[in-house]
C-alpha cells in the first residue's frame, strides 16, 4: 500500500515546528521536524489492526495522542537532556554509536574521501555519514559507495573512473592500483564485464559490491 502522509503545525518558543504522520495503512509514525530537519530522535508510531484510510483515522485518539507525545518531547526537551546525559558520560565516538543493523556498539570509524566511514566489526555493516561539500570527484565516488549500500551492487562505465578520478598520470600509481586502494579502504571488491551498448562494440564496465576481504587487482588494462 502507497504511504500517506499528513502534517501538524505546532509553535514553541519562538520556534515553528512540523509534526509529519506518516503510515502505510496499518502502521502510523509520527516525528517532528525543525526547519525540514528531524527536530530530535525521536518518533512515535502506533499498529492499528486493520487497514484505514489516513483523512478517517488522523483524527481518532490513537493518532493523536502520538501528536501529543511528539510535541510533549518538544515542550519537555527530553531529548535535549538525554543527549546531556550521554555527554557526561564522556563516551568516545565509537562507544556512543551503534551498528544500523544488529545495534553493535563495537563500530570502527576512518576517514574515507574526507568524510567517516563506519564498519560494525560484529556483522561487517558500512555506512558513512552525510557529506555536506563535495564536487563531481566525490560525488561519483559517492555514487558507487551508496549504491552498494542501498542495492548490494553498482554498476559504472570504466571511463568514469580512468578520466577523473583514478587517473594515470606521471608519479601516481597505475589506474588499477588507486582503484584497489579505494575499494581496499571502502570494503569493497570489483570485477571488470563488458556490456554492448552500440551494436557490435563492448565496453568496459566495473561492478563494485561489498567485500571485507581484499581482492587482486583484475590484471586486464582498460581500454
Amino acid at each position: 500500500m502507497t504511504a500517506q502522509h499528513t502534517t501538524q503545525s505546532f509553535i514553541h518558543d519562538g520556534k515553528t515546528y512540523e509534526l509529519r504522520l506518516q503510515s502505510d495503512g496499518w502502521t502510523f509514525t509520527v516525528k517532528a521536524f525543525l526547519n525540514g530537519q528531524p527536530a530530535n530522535g525521536y518518533s512515535h508510531s502506533v499498529t492499528l489492526p486493520t487497514a484505514f484510510d489516513l483523512r478517517n483515522t488522523k483524527g481518532c485518539d490513537a493518532i493523536e495522542i502520538l501528536f501529543e507525545d511528539a510535541k510533549s518531547d518538544i515542550r519537555d526537551g527530553t531529548w535535549d537532556r538525554l543527549v546531556e546525559a550521554l555527554n557526561a558520560l564522556h563516551l568516545t565516538e565509537d562507544q556512543s554509536i551503534g551498528c544500523r543493523k544488529c545495534t553493535s556498539r563495537e563500530v570502527e570509524i576512518k576517514t574515507v574521501d574526507d568524510r567517516k566511514m563506519y564498519r560494525c566489526k560484529s556483522c561487517n555493516n558500512v555506512w558513512y555519514e552525510k557529506r555536506t561539500v563535495g564536487g563531481a570527484y566525490e560525488m561519483t565516488l559517492d555514487d558507487i559507495t551508496e549504491g552498494v549500500i542501498a542495492k548490494g551492487s553498482y554498476e559504472l562505465h570504466i571511463a568514469f573512473l580512468l578520466n577523473m578520478n583514478f587517473r594515470e598520470e606521471a608519479g601516481r600509481p597505475s589506474f588499477w592500483d588507486q582503484l584497489q586502494n579505494w575499494c581496499n579502504q571502502n570494503h569493497l571488491a570489483y570485477q571488470v564485464f563488458y556490456k554492448q551498448i552500440k551494436r557490435g562494440k563492448d565496453e568496459q564496465w566495473l561492478r563494485f559490491t561489498r567485500n571485507i576481504r581484499a581482492q587482486k587487482p583484475s590484471p586486464t588494462s582498460p581500454t
